[in-house]
């Protein structure tokens, strides 16, 4: 009679130690009167998941290293030996055939937790990128627009008012043909070519050349008529600065006749009209265009002058 219980019990322990981890998780849990429920709430998984350990149906499980750990905790649950159980598991983990690749099985909550940092980090990227891309175009277009102003800034064909000469000496009628006062007629042969003692040769005298004064900007008026423009010349457009101002002028072909900051002084400029003008300062600044005086009111706009001047 103790032989028989002793191959029963024997025989009760192959088959136990034949069974699969899950099925020796399950087999425990009835031995104790637990439910399913009961053993997911304590071990704070799903129900569904914990069917599927005690079910060996790895292919819905995630990767073995989450699923080796589960299992342990079940086992202290129902009181069997975690080592025993990780062991079975890991000879038929690797055992089993029908395991999925590595991206088909379920994603284990560190898993899910880099998919949802994954486009976080993706967007950084990209607005970092962005962001890179922004400051290249800006300094690009920095570079550029000061590259621009400096060809617009070198003026060209521009002549400066030459100052206006001294008045040349006024030379008598007498003193431009000097004759002598008591020259006798030609022709006879006693001529005497020498002036007689008492003859005094009225010869005048040339006045000295009066000092040149300083030479300083001509008014509006006096420039007007220092440049008459022929009706078959350049056109010619005078300024004159009563303080410093930023002049910029372009002629019909949009050639830049001038673009600079200026001192007070006189600047003519010469090209073919229309001139397209902007002056900076424009109540200090009178001009003429072709010999006739230039209103530059009616074109101001706070400080700055823009108009078109035309034959």
């Amino acid at each position: 009679m103790t032989d028989e219980i002793k191959e029963e019990s024997a025989r009760d322990e192959a088959d136990y130690l034949s069974f699969l981890p899950g099925q020796r998780l399950k087999k425990a849990r009835e031995v104790r009167g637990l439910t399913v429920e009961q053993v997911a709430k304590e071990l704070h998984l799903s129900v569904r998941f914990v069917g599927f350990m005690e079910a060996d149906s790895y292919k819905d499980l995630p990767e073995p290293a989450f699923v080796r750990g589960y299992m342990r905790r079940y086992a202290q649950l129902v009181k069997l030996s975690p080592d025993d159980i990780a062991g079975k598991f890991d000879q038929c983990y690797a055992a089993d055939a029908e395991t999925p690749a590595v991206d088909e099985r379920p994603y284990n909550p560190i898993q899910l937790l880099g998919i949802i940092t994954r486009p976080r980090l993706k967007l950084r990227r990209l607005l970092s990128w962005a962001s890179i891309a922004l400051i290249i175009a800006l300094l690009v277009g920095f570079l550029w627009s000061g590259f621009r102003s400096s060809q617009l800034s070198a003026p060209e064909t521009v002549q400066e008012a030459a100052p206006t000469p001294a008045a040349a000496p006024v030379v008598s009628a007498e003193a431009a043909s000097p004759v002598l006062a008591g020259a006798p007629a030609a022709g006879g042969a006693g001529m005497n070519l020498l002036p007689a003692p008492n003859s005094s040769a009225s010869v005048a005298a040339a006045p000295a050349p009066s000092a040149t004064a300083a030479v300083a900007p001509a008014p509006i008026a006096q420039a007007a008529q220092a440049a008459p423009v022929a009706a078959t010349g350049p056109d010619t457009l005078v300024l004159a600065l009563g303080a410093e101002s930023w002049i910029s002028v372009q002629d019909a072909k949009r050639q830049p006749l001038l673009s600079a900051l200026r001192p007070a002084g006189q600047i003519t400029l010469k090209g073919e009209a229309p001139f397209y003008v902007n002056i900076g300062n424009a109540a200090v600044v009178n001009a003429v265009f072709n010999g006739k005086p230039v209103d530059l009111k009616p074109h101001t706009q706070g400080a700055v002058a823009t108009l078109t001047l035309k034959r």
